[in-house]
């Protein structure tokens, strides 16, 4: 059983490879590479050519990312080897809200996650124990830790990379009141009444709120929830507007 020690993993306060004791005094480490952290799930799929051979593949998309974090313990004693096992329980116990899983390798990268099945424990002997503990990442895609933000003035483009893989969606807070129109590269997100100062406008959920009030039926039908692809994005805004995004890779 050896011990990966490349890499700094949390799971929500667990501080595992980083010979750092927990509140029991417990030290944490992962002995296999974390599985699905490569790579999530796929959604592949292919429809029949009608009167020809072979088949056609259309749009493949990415699944949820399944995640197996396996690992050992060492606790002080048995009892607060015991301790621990509860401890990890109730760190990964929400199966409806979520916890964050952290991994640091060249830099520090998240998945929101859910358990997917049961912890399997086993004790070891002198204090210790083997997990597994089973995952789910509903959004396949790992975030920075660390977030970006831009302001825009009203009518004036700016470039805003995205150092990631994959797409990112923004949140953007405006600073003026108007009825904005954004646009990404050649998409275009528009609103067709005014909309107040301070209003979030949140692309991934496609919510614009402002405290509790929503102001969705302000945005115009045809409009595009807009994303910032992998590397420089020409981003403009017709109302002053912050913009805060996190690189994301798959």
């Amino acid at each position: 059983m050896s011990v990966v020690t490349a890499v700094i993993v949390k799971i929500g306060a667990i501080d595992m490879n980083n010979d750092t004791p927990d509140s029991n005094g417990s030290l944490w480490y992962v002995t296999d590479s974390i599985a699905g952290w490569d790579s999530p799930t796929q959604r592949l799929s292919a429809i029949a050519r009608p009167t020809k051979r072979g088949e056609r593949t259309v749009e493949n998309l990415y699944g949820a990312r399944m995640l197996t974090v396996s690992g050992v313990c060492k606790a002080q004693s048995a009892a607060l080897m015991y301790t621990s096992m509860y401890y990890l329980m109730s760190v990964t116990n929400a199966l409806v809200n979520t916890t964050t899983l952290k991994v640091t390798e060249d830099i520090e990268r998240y998945c929101d996650v859910l358990r997917s099945g049961e912890v399997r424990t086993a004790y070891v002997g002198k204090g210790a124990f083997t997990f597994e503990v089973n995952l789910r990442a509903d959004d396949p895609f790992k975030y920075a830790v660390t977030g970006n933000t831009n302001g825009l003035v009203g009518g004036v483009p700016e470039v805003l990379a995205n150092a990631g893989t994959v797409q990112t969606f923004p949140v953007i807070t405006l600073t003026a009141s108007g009825a904005p129109t954004i646009t990404v590269g050649s998409y275009t997100w528009t609103a067709t009444s005014s909309i107040p100062s301070g209003s979030v406008i949140d692309m991934k959920a496609m919510t614009v709120l402002n405290g509790s009030t929503s102001y969705f039926d302000a945005v115009s039908p045809s409009t595009d929830w807009l994303w910032l692809d992998p590397g420089n994005n020409t981003v403009q805004s017709s109302v002053a507007c912050n913009v805060a995004w996190k690189d994301a890779w798959v």
